[in-house]
């Protein structure tokens, strides 16, 4: 796999990537970096020059003030491209929790035999989502709950789903929101999403 420099202003991210959030300050700390000792490692581009992983090396790049920077091209599909950035994305911990979600899921529907098969399984207790659960898991390695888990949180709303778009929020205490009485839910969830004690 050949390395070659292309003008910075050349390269395009990806909109369809499932990352949404880049924390600013983080941002400027890497320009530093760059700055001082250059872009070590390559940004994967595709042949049309849109990325496919290192958006956050190219943004970082951009505000040091690069013109050119080192790159990989790989030739790929759209398929191909998302779940590579998936992959780069959970090794290194960078996705919200709900970004995570909808990714795993996106993955999922286009492993599905037809809309038909999952409108089906809508409630996740059938063949099907555990068939998808199992191939998330050959795919990207993720244990099985945990895949469960982040597909589960697809149907928040209101101030959880606010939460779990934040950066960083312990999402493993929402399911268990759902298995308390009635009652108690509302100001659980008020609880959870502000990351408090319960």
């Amino acid at each position: 796999m050949q390395i070659t420099e292309i003008e910075i202003d050349k390269i395009h991210r990806d909109p369809n990537q499932p990352r949404k959030y880049f924390d600013e300050e983080a941002l400027k700390e890497m320009a530093v970096s760059i700055k001082n000792e250059g872009l070590i490692n390559p940004i994967e581009v595709d042949e049309s020059s849109v990325i496919i992983t290192g958006e956050r090396r190219w943004r970082a790049a951009k505000i040091a003030g690069l013109k050119e920077v080192p790159v990989k091209i790989l030739k790929i599909t759209e398929k191909e491209r998302f779940i590579r950035q998936v992959q780069e994305n959970l090794h290194q911990n960078t996705l919200s929790s709900w970004d995570t979600a909808e990714a795993l899921d996106k993955i999922r529907k286009w492993r599905a035999n037809s809309a038909a098969e999952l409108a089906r399984d809508k409630f996740h207790k059938g063949e099907r989502y555990q068939s998808g659960v199992r191939e998330l898991h050959e795919l990207l390695g993720l244990p099985k709950s945990t895949i469960s888990g982040y597909l589960a949180l697809l149907g928040e709303t209101g101030e959880m789903k606010k939460a779990l778009q934040i950066p960083g929020f312990q999402w493993t205490k929402v399911p268990l929101v759902k298995e308390a009485p009635g009652k108690y839910r509302r100001r659980l969830r008020s609880l959870v999403a502000e990351q408090k004690t319960i």
